[in-house]
């Protein structure tokens, strides 16, 4: 009996040891929560990746998608959104959408038809609405996607402006951000989600790119300004226009609020803060903080950054470094005074964070 009980419990050992995971393989609910970068990569080539990071446990992953499907994102990671716990991935110069599964990033579909998309936006569990340039980088339009076929089943093209940026869902009505692609535009398309037609025109400073809603309900605009270069990277300063914060009411789309700015080099970024009376902006070299109760903003964290995120109910905000086409840094910094907590090793041109 001792020897059949031996033999036995060595051939389970034997089998455990001949079955043990690959420790590089991705486990079920690898990215159930923790902090997501989009890397757009070098323009022309199919080095856009994601990024994931877990404040808790410091654990950092490069490029998730091919880890989980052996291939390449594509040319221009623009943006992703976590949506019915499935991940929509924007991919801009490739002119599609990766959709995967949020907990473990393996391929479920992708969406084509798309002309240089930029922004994903579900508005209900069957549909969601893309912002797109266009073949040509200016005539924007915006994509009407059936969520259960994965598939574009109509194009917004009326009153939409040039380069349609962020938009925001409020109310039954999506406000889509006209930054104006190549060119410059000036004004906030407003879509009714129950016929998908423009439905107002809201006029803007330059080049609105981004959009969140205040603590008392009103719409906040990060307009950079038109810039005009003398020699680049020297700006003809007096050709340029100003950039702005905007603060608008819904009720009648009236302007109630201009922070004006310097010429041709405006705000952008406006992300939700720790509490509903900030949001944070990238401006003048700088992580800036505006108090929407107030009006008033301040510079936070002197620095060059090119994306910027902020997690509600979190005191801290987070920053990619502007490093050319070398890998970026992603900053944490304590919301309350700007100063630095930790920081994780990105992509190139790594652009925007996401949360889980």
């Amino acid at each position: 009996m001792n020897n059949i009980f031996n033999c036995t419990v060595l051939a389970v050992l034997i089998l455990m040891i001949g079955c043990k995971p690959d420790p590089d393989a991705i486990p079920q609910g690898a990215y159930e929560f923790g902090i997501f970068v989009v890397n757009e990569g070098v323009y022309g080539q199919s080095s856009g990746t994601i990024t994931y990071y877990n404040p808790d446990s410091a654990r950092l992953v490069q490029d998730i998608f091919k880890l989980a499907n052996g291939r390449d994102l594509g040319n221009v990671v623009q943006s992703m959104y976590f949506h019915a716990e499935k991940v929509f991935v924007v991919v801009n110069n490739s002119n599609k959408i990766e959709v995967a599964n949020a907990n473990d990033f393996k391929e479920i579909a992708q969406i084509s038809g798309l002309q240089q998309p930029r922004y994903f936006l579900p508005i209900s569990a069957d549909k969601a609405l893309v912002s797109q340039w266009g073949a040509d980088l200016i005539s924007g339009s915006i994509a009407v996607v059936d969520l259960n076929t994965n598939t574009v089943v109509q194009t917004i093209s009326s009153q939409i402006g040039k380069g349609p940026e962020n938009m925001l869902l409020q109310n039954s009505k999506v406000y889509v951000a006209n930054v104006g692609g190549l060119e410059f535009d000036n004004f906030i398309s407003v879509i009714d989600v129950n016929n998908l037609q423009v439905i107002d025109r809201i006029v803007t400073d330059d080049a609105p790119n981004s959009l969140q809603i205040g603590n008392s309900g009103t719409l906040w605009v990060a307009c950079r300004g038109k810039t005009v270069y003398a020699n680049y990277p020297e700006i003809d300063t007096m050709a340029s226009t100003y950039g702005a914060l905007l603060e608008i009411d819904l009720n009648n789309g009236n302007i109630i609020n201009r922070i004006q700015l310097q010429r041709g080099r405006g705000a952008s970024n406006l992300a939700k803060g720790v509490n509903s009376n900030e949001l944070y902006f990238l401006y003048d070299n700088a992580i800036c903080r505006l108090n929407t109760a107030t009006g008033q903003w301040q510079y936070l964290v002197q620095g060059s950054f090119y994306g910027l995120g902020a997690k509600q109910g979190e005191n801290y905000i987070y920053a990619c470094s502007n490093s050319g086409i070398q890998a970026a840094w992603v900053y944490r910094f304590n919301a309350a005074d700007g100063v630095k907590v930790d920081s994780f090793k990105a992509g190139v041109f790594a652009n925007s964070i996401y949360f889980r």
